[in-house]
C-alpha cells in the first residue's frame, strides 16, 4: 500500500503542475483587469468632480489639479470647501502635493490633472482668461505588470483609453481626444 501511495503521488505531480500553469496566468490577468477597471472608474469620478467644482466655482472654471479638488494640507473640511481646496476628493489623490502635472498614486495606477489656466484669482469673472477652460485627467499604470491601458478624460466627459505601457508625459486634450472611447 505504501508503494501504491508513492506511485500515485508521483503520478499526480504533473497534474498539479498543469493546473498551476493554467491558474496562475489567469489570476494575473484577473488582477490586471481589476486594476484597469478601478483606474477607469477613478478617472470617471475625477471627471465628475471637475464638473461639480466648475458648477460650485464658475468664475474659476475647472480645478487646475487634484490638490484643488482635495482637502488641503491640514486634511480637514469641517468648514466646507473653498476655491483652493474644494473638499470633493479625499485620500491620496486629494493630497496637497498632487499639483498640476504631478503623478499621485492610488492602487496600482498613477493619476494627474493637467489644465490650461490663466493667472487665476478669486475675483475673476466667468469667461475671463483666468478661468480653467479645459483639463485632462490621466491614469497610467505603475508598470507593465499592473496594467496594459492608460486612461484619460477631458471636459467632454468621455473616458478614453489607449493600450500601452506607463506614460511619463500628460497628453493634451487634443491627444486625449484621439484615444479610443470606452
Amino acid at each position: 500500500m505504501a508503494l501504491a501511495g508513492l506511485i500515485m503521488g508521483y503520478l499526480s505531480l504533473p497534474f498539479i503542475l498543469i493546473v498551476a500553469a493554467i491558474a496562475i496566468p489567469n489570476l494575473l490577468r484577473a488582477k490586471i483587469s481589476a486594476n484597469e477597471a478601478t483606474a477607469a472608474s477613478t478617472v470617471r469620478t475625477i471627471n465628475t468632480l471637475q464638473v461639480t467644482y466648475q458648477a460650485q466655482y464658475p468664475h474659476q472654471g475647472y480645478a487646475p489639479d487634484l490638490a484643488t479638488l482635495g482637502n488641503g494640507a491640514d486634511n480637514t473640511c469641517s468648514a466646507g470647501g473653498t476655491v483652493e481646496h474644494a473638499c470633493l476628493l479625499n485620500g491620496s489623490l486629494g493630497d496637497a502635493s498632487c499639483t498640476s502635472g504631478v503623478w499621485c498614486q492610488k492602487g496600482q495606477y498613477k493619476f494627474t490633472i493637467a489644465s490650461n489656466c490663466g493667472a487665476a484669482s478669486s475675483g475673476a469673472a466667468q469667461g475671463d482668461e483666468a478661468a480653467c477652460k479645459e483639463f485632462v485627467v490621466v491614469a497610467t499604470p505603475d508598470n507593465e505588470n499592473t496594467g496594459h491601458h492608460n486612461y484619460c478624460a477631458t471636459s467632454d466627459s468621455v473616458i478614453r483609453s489607449r493600450r500601452g505601457g506607463p506614460i511619463v508625459r500628460t497628453p493634451t486634450a487634443e491627444e486625449c481626444g484621439e484615444w479610443s472611447p470606452l
